[in-house]
């Protein structure tokens, strides 16, 4: 195995690629998670609202039209069942960001088969591969004394 050198670029390049890989992945999470956030907040608040008591004072109706843990926080000036339509707008939220979740999940399926139809299976590439580093000449071994 060649010793490291730093201005090697194949390393640099697979060191970018990994980096790229990873920021894409992480980036990818955030948008999903902000995304489907923000479908379970759209039908929580949407539901809740329907269902608050009319005289409730204005700063506890914000605090349960908020969050959930904010209508478990004042849930003995709500009342239980206030707390419990709560906990099921919440769950309806869930419900759907789920099945938003699963039906991106099948298109991208979808879009993966008939965009990559053209690609071969993976042990016909490895096969390539080998047969291509086994023709390329053999590298020679770096000694102490290269002058890199």
């Amino acid at each position: 195995m060649l010793p490291y050198h730093p201005r090697d670029p194949v390393d640099v390049t697979a060191g970018s690629a990994a980096a790229m890989s990873e920021t894409a992945m992480e980036f990818g999470i955030a948008l999903g998670i902000a995304g489907l956030g923000s479908v379970v907040t759209a039908v929580y608040r949407d539901e809740i609202g329907e269902a608050l008591p009319q005289d409730l004072p204005a700063s506890v109706a914000s605090t349960v039209r908020d969050t959930l843990a904010g209508t478990d926080a004042v849930s003995d000036v709500v009342g239980p069942q206030v707390l419990e339509q709560a906990r099921e707008a919440f769950t309806n939220g869930l419900n759907l960001a789920s099945g938003v979740a699963g039906v991106i999940v099948a298109v991208m399926a979808v879009a993966a088969m008939v965009l990559l139809r053209h690609v071969p299976a993976g042990g016909a590439d490895e096969e390539e591969a080998g047969e291509a580093a086994e023709a390329a000449p053999a590298a020679e071994p770096a000694t102490a004394g290269d002058s890199r």
